[in-house]
């Protein structure tokens, strides 16, 4: 089944980034249940924590900020966002901010960031992004112009974790030698859905999560010919007949297009139609038999 959808949001350049004025020592390690940090009594991180909660539409702070609560994972404290707040939905985008890294202390050759997350239900229009936020004097750089991890996010957001809690790990073994860096999460609602995200547990580990993890073996993607708004082609080899799913991100994170197809044997190429995309660069995602294959297309 097809999901379409294309989302637009702009912010004034003037509200794109905010001084952070306490210094910080970067740190190698990140282990953080928010058991400590979270006070059940309160809805707001300690003073000392480093964790920072940033909303860039200052018209919905404080309801649309990241907040503590007591249904974390376990049923000890966790954090939650949602935008949905003075009895409807609203347009919302809100970061949950680490503190300051330098994964360069980090001794072994690979790093993760994993995370539990649970949704109150599952809308993909409601995004919880991952973002690698630059760091440079000082300021956070506003949330459009960070990269955005979660096309390689394993396993991918699904129905799953509006049901149970999900443990999701991001490779930024890449990051290393960016560092000092933040990472965050980034909440993102609109007029007509507005969930509740849970996150709990968030770590840096060397260790991936074994049989989930076994999808980091590559499928390569190749596009075919030149794509255009309407349509794509592209082709991939197919170790034995079964579903595929594809789908497509702008390069914000959104997801702008999916579609599950079946696949033979063998050299296996499709076309995608109807796509009603915009000029831009967006990443294609071929994922199946626990591997995945990542493409970029450029739409003229």
């Amino acid at each position: 089944m097809r999901n379409i959808f294309l989302r637009t949001f702009f912010i004034l350049l003037s509200s794109c980034s905010i001084l952070h004025t306490t210094a910080q020592v970067a740190d190698s390690s990140l282990n953080e249940t928010f058991d400590v940090l979270c006070a059940v009594s309160t809805s707001s991180l300690t003073p000392t924590s480093h964790w920072i909660t940033y909303n860039p539409l200052q018209s919905t702070e404080p309801q649309g900020e990241w907040e503590c609560t007591p249904l974390g994972n376990h049923g000890t404290p966790g954090m939650k966002c949602t935008g949905y707040f003075n009895n409807t939905a609203n347009i919302d985008t809100s970061l949950l901010i680490t503190p300051l890294l330098d994964l360069r202390g980090f001794s072994s050759p690979h790093i993760y960031l994993r995370f539990d997350i649970r949704t109150s239900s599952f809308n993909p229009r409601a995004k919880l992004s991952v973002l690698e936020s630059h760091y440079s004097d000082s300021l956070f750089i506003h949330p459009m112009y960070d990269t955005d991890m979660s096309a390689i996010m394993i396993p991918a957001i699904s129905v799953t974790d509006s049901t149970e809690w999900v443990t999701h790990e991001v490779d930024i073994t890449t990051l290393k030698n960016k560092s000092p860096l933040y990472l965050s999460f980034r909440y993102v609602s609109d007029v007509n859905t507005a969930t509740t995200w849970y996150l709990d547990n968030v770590i840096l580990t060397s260790a991936s999560l074994g049989v989930q993890n076994v999808a980091s073996e590559m499928l390569p993607v190749t596009i075919i010919g030149n794509s255009t708004r309407e349509q794509i082609t592209f082709s991939f080899t197919a170790s034995a007949e079964r579903k595929y799913n594809v789908v497509m991100y702008d390069m914000v994170g959104r997801m702008v297009y999916s579609e599950t197809i079946n696949a033979q044997q063998g050299v296996a190429r499709y076309t995608l139609t109807d796509m009603h995309l915009v000029p831009g660069i967006y990443c294609l995602k071929v994922e199946g038999n626990n591997k995945y294959g990542i493409a970029k297309v450029l739409i003229p």
